[in-house]
């Protein structure tokens, strides 16, 4: 009989479920957040839903730069830009990316039905950030939480209409008014100011005026912020002829670009370095292969390794690399460089491969075999969360 009353008078109290304590209580949140910050990207952005403290811890800045400092320790994956094979007039109609991120397998996004028809080119990552650019348009993309962000037409460096007359071979004494599009020359990089910790777009081009590109280089840079309305900064003449045909690389604050082969002046200025805080152009010393004239300068690639500045050199029957690494004193800031690697290959590497080192400090390549597209260019990437302040995009696996 006293049993059942006890029973009856704990009928009404319910036993406290698991999901009734906050997770507080079962794990302190900056722990949580050392947790959440080793995941993928994908997986966090899901994991955004489960709390309003969770969403707003994984969209805090220092997360960001948590994460992003986690995904530095692990193997860089491999990025390629390609476009359909029925591409014959550069104008992209189908465009993609491909990745080999976990465990190399391929997955691949088709921005076909997102982005204009342009001719395309890509920029090297990063911190998970890469941008298409054209003759018309620039767009960044971070390939890990699929945003988008479509920047403005520059100051100076958007296209030019260019007018034509011909005589009409018709009706003599007529004349034909034809209008052409003409686009300045220009190379972009992508890198972040280690003292603001703001990313910032630097785009080196030769303005055209009336159908001549002028021999001078300009500077534009854009600032990735909130801002909607956020346009192109001039920051004005070059003091170098920059190459408009090799691609920059970024490396602790700073991009690096070849000078111009034929039209740089100066032929013992080969590698420039524009500072992104102090915002100026700087010549630094370069290896000895490209004071070599026998070796041509489109057989040498910038690329980042080991956080450093390194310079691949692909030998004359392209199968064979020579991997120079740039090294700085701390106390002197002398720059030297040191041929560290010879990789030799059993087939030839083409003009546009990708090169990363992993976890056991072996250095990987990557070039493109047929994978269902014409590749036009490759670069090394992370798993980033670093926004673009733009537009989400519906991931597309073809």
């Amino acid at each position: 009989m006293e049993t059942t009353q006890k029973i009856m008078a704990n009928r009404g109290k319910e036993r406290p479920r698991e999901t009734d304590y906050d997770d507080a209580v079962l794990f302190p949140h900056d722990v949580i957040e050392d947790i959440l910050a080793k995941l993928p990207v994908k997986t966090l952005i899901r994991f955004k839903s489960v709390s309003k403290q969770w969403c707003f811890s994984i969209d805090n800045p220092n997360f960001t730069r948590q994460h992003l400092s986690n995904q530095r320790k692990k193997d860089a994956g491999f990025l390629f830009a390609y476009r359909g094979y029925n591409d014959t007039t550069g104008f992209s109609k189908e465009i993609g990316l491909c990745s080999m991120a976990e465990n190399y397998k391929i997955s691949r996004i088709r921005f076909s039905n997102i982005l204009p028809q342009d001719r395309y080119n890509m920029s090297h990552s990063c911190d998970g950030i890469i941008c298409f650019y054209g003759q018309f348009n620039i767009h960044l993309i971070n390939y890990s939480t699929l945003e988008i962000r479509t920047l403005p037409p520059g100051i100076l460096s958007s296209p030019h209409l260019c007018q034509y007359t011909y005589p009409d071979p018709y009706f003599p004494g007529g004349f034909i008014h034809v209008g052409l599009w003409r686009s300045p020359r220009y190379q972009l990089g992508i890198g972040c100011d280690e003292v603001t910790k703001q990313y910032k777009i630097v785009k080196v081009f030769d303005p055209v005026l009336d159908d001549f590109w002028l021999g001078n280089s300009n500077c534009e840079i854009f600032t990735l912020d909130r801002n909607p309305y956020a346009y192109w900064k001039y920051i004005g003449f070059v003091p170098y002829k920059i190459s408009v045909t090799a691609n920059p690389v970024h490396v602790n604050g700073a991009i690096y670009w070849f000078t111009d082969e034929i039209y740089h002046g100066n032929k013992s200025e080969v590698i420039v370095m524009f500072d992104l805080h102090r915002e100026n152009f700087q010549a630094i010393p370069h290896p000895s292969c490209c004071s070599d004239p026998t070796k041509p300068r489109n057989t040498m690639q910038l690329v980042t390794l080991r956080g450093s500045l390194c310079l691949l050199e692909r030998l004359i029957d392209e199968s064979e690399l020579n991997l120079w690494i740039m090294k700085t004193c701390e106390i002197s800031k002398v720059v030297t460089w040191e041929n560290t690697h010879f990789l030799k290959f059993t087939r030839q590497i083409g003009p546009r491969f990708a090169v990363a080192e992993n976890k056991d400090g072996e250095i990987v390549t990557y070039d493109w075999e047929d994978q269902g597209g014409q590749m036009f260019a490759a670069t090394t990437f992370i798993d980033s969360l670093v926004p673009l302040y733009g537009q989400r995009v519906q991931h597309i696996d073809i």
